[in-house]
């Protein structure tokens, strides 16, 4: 049922409104703006229906929820996208307003006077205006994830740094496109389809996506409000919405810094929503990505037979796409695991598969970063951290916004001694990936670095987070201990000591001193806190 209807009263009639230069028609779902129809989505035209009905009246966020998205839960920022696409269908914007006017914190309003007409009588022959020109074909989803980034609104004071909105998106664009697994289209050509048509499922299906990412830049003098929105165009949901606040004291700064911290975030709630997809999958209709994605979870649990669920998942992935160099990168991953955590007995056998398959995963594509990371991690293990170092700084330089690439290369740099430089990257991975499976480790590797500056009190405090996760392994539970011993926490230490032996009962010091070839002053001052604990 169209909004009109209910508010004339007249049974299976259609209402037609005009405001302004618009003419609105409930029967044809037809918006004209001044000679020309204006291509609008389903819940900009009801939003326009809902301000139009009201008669100028206001229109609160709640009675939009109600009528808009019939009561559904959506986000902040999903509303605020569909205002301003109302907007711009409308030839308006939010910083003039002539026709849709914000009333703080109370709502929204037509501007102009609304008036309307009744047509009771079926209009099937009314002539149709020229329909029009449809793109080519739309193009096929590619096999991999895929994203177009939407030119970004603008909002707030005009004469703040004009344009820096399309430099945003640009530069977000850009970031996007260093994460070699996914598929980002070109600007240009999503710029030239907006223009043509600025429907977003339309530009989905025209350009081949999966997902768009949308986004409104509001200026202040002094600062930046940037509210993004990233929708799965395949199915119509809001799969990820956040804002970003920033100084406007260096724009190439914050355009840096913006842009990694977008790129981060988006990495990561495709991800999360692709495995959610293939979790969906039947088994017999699982393909090489999907299997990844059953496997990816595993990879960071450090519980019960996580590691051996991922390496089944893993090695059919290869079966069925034996060069993906990402599926390489993660099955070394998997017996890394296996060295680090595992019996000593089988720990040269799984290295050997480590890098192995590391060396598979850069051969098939020098220039993914995970092949580069799994090799560092390989490299660290045997000590060899010269060659880690070197190679965790390529990782970065490949993606500036791989956070698991900062941690590690923030974690290796302990074993040279570069520790301001270290916690600068575990600082950054903090940042790009607040709530990271791996954060456990980010704060444990950062308690290494306070071990190592005398300070020893920040070293308990890190530790003692780390060891308070769920998946803190055997070796995150010593260190833990010994960083408590040597802040004078005894009896933290003795507690975290009570739980390490409860996860790993034949767990010793040698096993820690053959995973961490510490310099000799971490090597002491550890030591120092372990024998404190008696």
């Amino acid at each position: 049922m169209v909004f009109g209807q209910s508010a004339s009263g007249y049974s299976g009639a259609f209402v037609i409104y005009r405001f302004g230069h618009c003419e609105l028609d409930t029967q044809r779902h037809r918006l004209r703006v001044g000679a020309a129809e204006a291509a609008v989505e389903p819940k900009v035209f009801d939003l326009i229906c809902l301000l139009a009905e009201q008669g100028g009246g206001l229109v609160s966020r709640e009675m939009l929820v109600d009528r808009v998205w019939k009561g559904r839960v959506v986000t902040e920022a999903a509303i605020d996208a569909c205002i301003s696409r109302a907007r711009r269908a409308l030839g308006d914007n939010g910083r003039d307003q002539r026709l849709i006017a914000t009333v703080p914190r109370r709502g929204l309003r037509l501007v102009p006077p609304v008036t309307q007409s009744v047509d009771a009588s079926p209009r099937a022959a009314a002539p149709e205006p020229e329909s029009r020109p449809e793109p080519p074909t739309d193009l096929p989803l590619p096999a991999r994830p895929s994203i177009a980034v939407l030119p970004f609104e603008r909002a707030g004071d005009p004469s703040v740094q004009p344009g820096a909105e399309d430099a945003l998106a640009r530069d977000i664009n850009i970031a996007l496109s260093r994460i070699r697994w996914l598929f980002v289209t070109a600007r240009a050509s999503v710029v030239a389809r907006w223009r043509d048509d600025p429907d977003p499922s339309r530009i989905a299906r025209a350009l081949g996506v999966r997902y768009l990412l949308d986004g409104c830049a509001t200026f202040a003098p002094r600062r930046l409000s940037l509210t993004l929105s990233l929708l799965d165009a395949t199915t119509g949901q809001m799969v990820w919405a956040d804002r970003f606040d920033h100084p406007l004291d260096d724009l190439p700064v914050l355009q840096f810094d913006v842009a990694d911290r977008v790129a981060a975030a988006v990495e990561s709630e495709i991800e999360r929503t692709e495995r959610r997809r293939a979790m969906r999958q039947p088994i017999a209709a699982l393909d090489a990505w999907t299997l990844f994605h059953r496997a990816y979870p595993h990879l960071f649990s450090f519980r019960g037979d996580a590691l051996d669920r991922a390496q089944t998942f893993l090695d059919q992935a290869a079966a069925a796409d034996p060069a993906s160099a990402r599926i390489a990168a993660a099955r070394s991953f998997v017996h890394w695991r296996r060295a680090f955590l595992g019996p000593a007995s089988g720990r040269d056998g799984s290295l050997d598969r480590a890098f192995e398959h590391a060396r598979e995963a850069l051969s098939l594509d020098p220039l993914d970063p995970n092949g580069h990371w799994v090799l560092g991690h390989a490299q660290m293990l045997v000590h060899n951290y010269p060659a880690a170092i070197s190679t965790l700084h390529t990782t970065i330089d490949l993606a500036a916004n791989f956070a698991n690439g900062h941690y590690a290369y923030g974690n290796v740099l302990q074993f040279s001694g570069e520790h301001d430089l270290g916690i600068a990257h575990l600082d950054r991975a903090c940042r790009l990936s607040p709530y990271d499976p791996l954060t456990f480790a980010y704060r444990i590797a950062y308690a290494g670095h306070a071990v190592a500056l005398g300070d020893y009190d920040t070293a308990a405090d890190r530790a003692a987070q780390a060891a308070a996760a769920t998946e803190a392994h055997a070796f995150v539970l010593f260190m833990a201990a010994c960083c408590q011993g040597l802040a004078g926490r005894v009896d933290d230490g003795r507690r975290i000591l009570t739980r390490l032996r409860q996860q790993r009962p034949d767990f010793t010091e040698t096993d820690f001193r053959r995973a961490y070839a510490f310099p000799e002053p971490q090597r002491r001052a550890m030591a120092k806190g372990f024998a404190r604990l008696g």
